[in-house]
């Protein structure tokens, strides 16, 4: 749906983000859709496309409580509804981390902000639908999951950013996760090797002309 455009109609924010959560968790089987409270062995059920309503906690994590979910949301809006071509890569790394550090569903928040960055980068017209950034955080994923939470410390210092959050923890957040993405387009680009990509369709055409299983003139 990514790929192909569907969404493109929808912005970066919030109706992306919903949209993305509830299409994907309605292709899950029921039993996907329920999550364990590890501390008390209560069954949550999540529900696609819905906001959590309840705490959570993940690892050292601990996210937004479940009330003011819905205004860190509208600011996570308003932070990314403009951006200029020039930091849009950063833009959408960014928002990579905000998205998961609000937590804004019970589950599926890592599969969700994964194809919101697909998606963000599309509509910022950075890269193409070649590579994936979802493989490639795929491939490093111990690393990945160490970097978010490196972005999620506290400033450390006074020189460390004026917010509640870590600025050097979000900058090295950004550059492993585009080292990640120039990773993949060299993957991609040593396979497919664009730059003789038209020699080889060619000689392709003309052999299966001449096998004549391939009518060269349609």
């Amino acid at each position: 749906m990514v790929d192909h455009g569907a969404l493109d109609s929808i912005g970066t924010g919030q109706n992306l983000v919903r949209t993305l959560h509830r299409a994907f968790g309605m292709r899950l089987p029921d039993d996907l859709l329920w999550v364990e409270n590890p501390d008390t062995g209560e069954r949550i059920r999540v529900v696609p496309g819905e906001w959590r309503t309840r705490d959570v906690k993940v690892v050292r994590h601990a996210p937004v409580s479940a009330d003011v979910v819905p205004s860190f949301i509208d600011h996570f809006d308003r932070g990314y509804a403009r951006f200029r071509l020039a930091t849009a890569v950063i833009a959408v790394v960014s928002s990579h981390h905000r998205l998961t550090w609000i937590h804004p569903f019970v589950d599926g928040n890592g599969r969700t902000a994964r194809l919101h960055s697909q998606a963000f980068r599309r509509r910022a017209g950075v890269g193409s639908d070649l590579w994936s950034v979802s493989r490639g955080l795929a491939r490093t994923v111990e690393r990945y999951k160490a970097a978010l939470a490196r972005a999620d410390d506290p400033p450390q210092g006074v020189t460390d950013g004026r917010g509640t959050l870590s600025e050097r923890g979000l900058a090295e957040f950004v550059d492993d996760f585009i080292d990640t993405c120039l990773d993949q387009v060299s993957f991609l680009s040593s396979l497919l090797e664009p730059a003789g990509f038209l020699d080889r369709l060619r000689r392709f055409v003309q052999t299966e002309a001449g096998r004549r299983r391939l009518d060269i003139k349609t």
